[in-house]
């Protein structure tokens, strides 16, 4: 993670189901506004089942659990960082 961030390029990082994986001390590492969370599903498990986008809040809960911040903010924050990243594609305010 120290590598990326000291490119001093904008880089936001997504975090899978893996996350359970990671060291919490590099999940702290990325700015909170370079955060995104996404299901990479079927191809990685979780908690040794299948991943399905409808298991992304297991991911979205853990990577609040280790930021300290509430479920709501990160996900407002991803959805910020999602129109920044994509907006032109997606066409629409992270605001509405």
């Amino acid at each position: 993670m120290d590598v990326w961030l000291a490119t001093g390029r904008v880089v936001s990082c997504g975090f899978s189901g893996l996350v359970h994986n990671f060291s919490q001390e590099q999940l702290r590492k990325v700015p909170f506004d370079r955060l995104l969370v996404e299901s990479d599903s079927p191809h990685f498990r979780v908690n040794r089942g299948e991943m399905t986008p409808g298991q992304k809040g297991v991911t979205y809960s853990r990577v609040a659990e280790v930021l300290e911040v509430e479920l709501p903010a990160l996900a407002q924050k991803v959805r910020e960082t999602l129109y920044t990243l994509f907006g032109q594609q997606l066409k629409g305010n992270p605001a509405q």
